[in-house]
């Protein structure tokens, strides 16, 4: 086949200026292309061309077929986006520009993933067309899959089952979910596939003839009735009868909707009188019947669904919906620009694709592009149940939500208030799974105040999301008062002021935003009170009282005459039981008598019974700590309260920032007595974010 010309069907659905539009961009990309070859060996243009045929199919509207047959000129050919927004102007360079990936060097890894899916939400969030046609292109590079490396094949096999089919799935999109999925599936699963598709194959002929004959007795049923309806089979495809079988955890041979009709009438009216006829020929199936016209999936899909004993007493499942409900169903938000050239989606429908805002969330709060991506396939593969509130509306949530889920969903302020929850007029906790058809009522409080323990039980990144940042703003508030307050109190011990004249002379010189930026870096460690004090007045002169290291008031019977040093191992201090060991140099060593290295070391011969004498009481001994916690954030102005606070101090050595994220503080604590050192320590450890403390 010649390539020189673009293809009738590609443009038969377009007005004349679309047409032109379209014949342009595939000149321009046949030329850019020229000379490049698939994997498959076909010249490159092969693939623009079958994703622009793809959306064709969808009837998508003039800009969204050209860019795709622009799509790879700025990854593959080098041409500047400046380049295609001066020739086809900005509408088409912004989808261009949408579905080009980040340039990768080496192979693709799960951080180079993660930021091609954030460039393509931030464009889906401006403009849907992005995201339908990286579906079209993903679909077009499954169709030609078998010509790459079985390594690469997997790969994009499993995003595909992972990630987009499930995308197209909440975008009502069946004809690209369908035949993604089964492609996908036949790559992943090789043997399973064939087993399936042989077994379908061997029943094709008693099937199709079984469903001949139920969709002419069904279409004279409801002649007969009065009703216009067009009635067809309907294919089952490969993966959803695996899917079936998982389940169900059933034989194939046990799956009854292997035989599926599909009834397409001209009103809403006509399917509910549609509905009534089939039920009153046919028995139907109790639990199988399900009314998505009265109640739309998150995708806008709407039909009714229900499974009859039909002819030859064969399960039948039947579906029932008007035409535009059809178009809607197999083309999903594509259908749209089947109407209006220039359509831009609804309040109401952006409201439907809010998950999609949810999935640029994820991204910001994800610590690790790996966690970004394992958080993108749980929230788009699971399945959702709908409930009612107490007015009637329905809120769509994913299986295993909550009533905090609920409230968020409503709104953040509701989830924020939640007091107490009722489900269908009975009280129940918090933390109750909600189940399709529950009428759930919030009972809020006047003020928010969320629960960090609610983390522990809600299931939707909005909720999470929502407690977290709640929490967050709470914590900055309480920064920034503790780093005013830290200031002021730093500059009135040395009897000086602090006021707006200073404020704006330390944000210029220590090079902050504004004022609050200032007093978050003193709560959180990264700028002393003592700097910006000695910014304007010099050198601080201490007038705190020195620690008192007080002498260490150590008995060692029949050795008063060689000098006695305390080790640094295991730093005791008075109330401490404690040995002495003779060193090689004929000194006598100090540790505690449940030192690890006196039980290794001290030869019974050398260990020497020690006791403490008089200790003054305003002598400080010095203890080496090491602290490690999750935060550094005002860690350092606790530690040294909690040493203050029994008269002792605290010394700060040094601090470094651990690969995993946490924080090591080395310190020297100046205590009176192990009573004492007892104390600090377990203020310490009160502290928020302290994980470990070391020595003492």
């Amino acid at each position: 086949m010649s390539h020189d010309e673009i293809p009738p069907e590609l443009v038969a659905h377009l007005g004349e200026d679309g047409r032109r539009l379209v014949q342009e961009a595939y000149s321009y990309a046949l030329n850019k292309h020229r000379g490049q070859k698939r994997a498959s060996g076909e010249p490159y243009i092969v693939h623009p061309l079958g994703v622009a045929e793809i959306l064709a199919e969808l009837k998508m509207d003039s800009h969204t077929i050209a860019a795709a047959l622009l799509h790879d000129t700025v990854e593959d050919t080098g041409t500047e986006l400046r380049e295609i927004e001066e020739r086809f102007g900005p509408d088409i360079a912004f989808l261009v520009n949408g579905v080009t990936k980040i340039k990768e060097y080496g192979a693709a890894t799960e951080r180079s993933k993660a930021e091609n899916f954030r460039k393509l939400l931030l464009a889906v969030s401006r403009d849907l067309r992005v995201l339908i046609i990286k579906l079209a292109d993903r679909l077009h590079n499954l169709r030609t899959l078998k010509y790459l490396p079985p390594d690469s094949r997997r790969r994009i096999a499993e995003e595909s089952l992972e990630v987009y089919a499930p995308i197209a799935h909440r975008l009502g999109i069946w004809r690209i979910k369908w035949e993604m999925e089964d492609l996908a599936f036949q790559f992943l699963y090789p043997a399973l596939y064939r087993q399936i598709l042989k077994k379908v194959r061997e029943t094709r002929e008693y099937r199709e003839q079984y469903i001949k004959r139920a969709t002419e007795e069904l279409s004279n049923l409801l002649r007969e009735a009065g009703i216009k309806a067009d009635v067809e089979g309907r294919p089952k495809h490969i993966y959803s009868i695996y899917q079936k079988i998982l389940r169900k955890g059933v034989s194939i041979d046990e799956i009854y909707d292997l035989y599926g009709i599909r009834v397409i009438t001209l009103t809403i009216a006509d399917c509910y009188t549609a509905l009534g006829v089939i039920h009153g020929r046919f028995r139907p199936l109790p639990g199988r019947f399900k009314d998505y016209i009265a109640m739309p999936k998150p995708n806008l899909y709407q039909s009714l669904h229900t499974t009859v004993i039909g002819p030859e007493n064969r399960f039948l499942e039947i579906q029932i919906r008007t035409r535009k409900m059809h178009e809607l169903a197999e083309e999903g938000i594509a259908a749209h620009w089947r109407y209006k050239e220039d359509y831009r989606p609804t309040e109401r429908e952006v409201a439907q694709f809010s998950w999609l805002r949810g999935l640029l969330e994820l991204y910001r709060r994800s610590p690790t592009p790996e966690e970004f991506m394992r958080k993108i396939r749980e929230e788009i593969t699971g399945e959702e149940i709908y409930v009612f509130t107490p007015k009637g509306d329905v809120i769509t949530l994913p299986i295993g939500s909550t009533p905090v889920d609920f409230a968020y969903e409503i709104h953040t302020q509701l989830g924020h208030k939640v007091m107490a929850a009722k489900v269908n007029g009975r009280p129940v906790p918090l933390s109750t799974v909600l189940e399709s058809g529950d009428v759930v009522e919030i009972i809020p409080k006047k003020k928010p105040r969320p629960r960090k323990s609610w983390l522990e039980f809600v299931k939707t990144s909005k909720a999470r999301n929502r407690i977290r940042h709640w929490f967050r703003v709470q914590e900055r508030e309480r920064d920034l008062e503790r780093g005013r307050s830290a200031l002021i109190r730093e500059f009135r011990r040395r009897h000086r002021t602090f006021g707006e004249e200073e404020i704006e002379k330390a944000i210029v010189h220590f090079n902050f935003k504004d004022e609050e930026d200032l007093y978050l870096a003193i709560a959180r460690g990264t700028l002393a009170p003592r700097a910006v004090y000695e910014f304007f007045h010099g050198p601080a002169v201490e007038r705190k009282k020195k620690v008192r290291k007080g002498k260490y008031p150590i008995i060692v019977e029949g050795m008063e005459d060689l000098e006695v040093s305390v080790a640094k191992c295991c730093n005791p201090v008075p109330g401490d039981e404690i040995a002495g060991i003779i060193t090689s140099q004929r000194k006598i060593s100090i540790h505690r008598a449940d030192c690890p290295y006196l039980r290794k070391y001290g030869h019974p011969d050398r260990i020497l019974r020690a006791t403490w004498g008089e200790v003054r009481g305003d002598s400080l001994y010095p203890v080496r700590v090491r602290v490690r916690a999750s935060v550094d954030r005002g860690l350092r102005e606790h530690i040294e309260t909690a040493a203050a606070r029994g008269g002792g101090a605290a010394e700060f050595l040094s601090s470094r920032r651990l690969r995993g994220g946490d924080w090591v503080l080395d310190l020297k604590l100046y205590v009176r007595n192990r009573d004492h050192l007892r104390a600090v320590l377990d203020e310490i450890h009160a502290a928020e974010g302290v994980l470990e403390i070391r020595g003492g």
